[in-house]
């Protein structure tokens, strides 16, 4: 599996399949880059956690044609990847919102994607609904997501082999956010290991505590 950050809550997942077929899923499409929606036809399936476009600028346009779209809570089967959509209803300065807490199972890894997550705990339910996770994606920046100390404490309630920053402050980024050094000190890593993109197996997954890996979009 592949494992690429665009920005903001945005990834794409490259996952392998028999026959040498490649799928790609997108979450929460956005290009820091360019700030805006990223093209359909880069994508075979879209999650978007957030229906609001502010936050992932996904319009009626990547709805088309071939494109499997998942916005919301349920259990799902799409191309022998099984996803589980985790309900999450949160308050930002102006309204009670959805986030939808996705976890994806493929190549035998099971990856965890926390979205626009505002609320400064889950319940007890949704770690139980969540379950066992290999690889987590945690915002981490600061309004309107969680922050880094927050961030870090829902860490270690999940315990992933792997957790990967999101959402945080980025020269791209076109939000005042915080940093991921204050992630980072709360998580008590002073030397995280960094790349463009995480390639990974289930046989490479480390055993011991959580490894913390930046990625830069």
């Amino acid at each position: 599996m592949h494992i690429i950050w665009k920005g903001q809550s945005c990834f794409n997942l490259l996952v392998s399949q028999n026959k040498g077929e490649q799928i790609t899923i997108t979450l929460d499409p956005y290009d820091c880059r360019t700030q805006t929606k990223i093209s359909k036809n880069k994508s075979d399936l879209i999650l978007s956690s957030c229906k609001t476009e502010k936050d992932n600028l996904m319009t009626g346009s990547e709805t088309e044609n071939s494109v499997f779209v998942l916005d919301q809570p349920g259990e799902y089967e799409i191309k022998d990847i099984y996803i589980k959509g985790v309900e999450c209803f949160q308050e930002d300065k102006k309204e009670i919102k959805q986030n939808t807490i996705y976890k994806i199972e493929a190549e035998g890894i099971k990856v965890c994607h926390l979205g626009t997550l505002s609320n400064k705990e889950l319940t007890p339910a949704q770690i139980e609904e969540i379950g066992s996770v290999d690889i987590l994606l945690a915002p981490v920046g600061g309004d309107p997501v969680i922050d880094g100390i927050t961030a870090s404490s829902i860490v270690n309630e999940i315990e992933p082999k792997i957790v990967i920053p999101m959402y945080y402050n980025i020269p791209a980024a076109p939000q005042k956010l915080e940093g991921v050094e204050k992630f980072l000190k709360a998580i008590g890593e002073t030397s995280p290991e960094k790349m463009e993109k995480l390639l990974i197996k289930a046989k490479d997954l480390p055993e011991e505590n959580t490894k913390v890996i930046v990625l830069t979009p």
